[in-house]
């Protein structure tokens, strides 16, 4: 139950962090990969793209909805990291609870 807790205030704090680590992505993949290389790349421009317009108050639902999905997501694998994925299924459990709630 501690390790329930735990993982689901460690993924809380993370989320700032988590943002700040997608937007760098996004900034370095920018950089060095062309412009519309498929699929994987594209992913942390439009996540990244879609915190920057929330951050500013110009984001449309679907938008808002990536953002919070992808901070999330990132925020788990970082929590998970930390603990060296020896929590990897509670905190697997808060991020598909906390995805789901929206």
């Amino acid at each position: 139950m501690l390790e329930f807790c735990t993982s689901f205030i460690l993924i809380i704090v993370l989320v700032y962090p988590a943002q700040k680590f997608i937007i760098l992505v996004a900034r370095l993949l920018n950089k060095h990969l062309p412009e519309n290389t498929p699929l994987l790349p594209n992913l942390p421009m439009k996540t990244a793209t879609s915190q920057l317009k929330l951050k500013q108050g110009h984001a449309n639902p679907k938008e808002t909805q990536l953002a919070v999905r992808g901070a999330i997501v990132v925020s788990g694998f970082i929590a998970a990291a930390i603990t060296g994925f020896t929590w990897w299924i509670p905190i697997l459990i808060w991020v598909v609870i906390i995805r789901s709630v929206e």
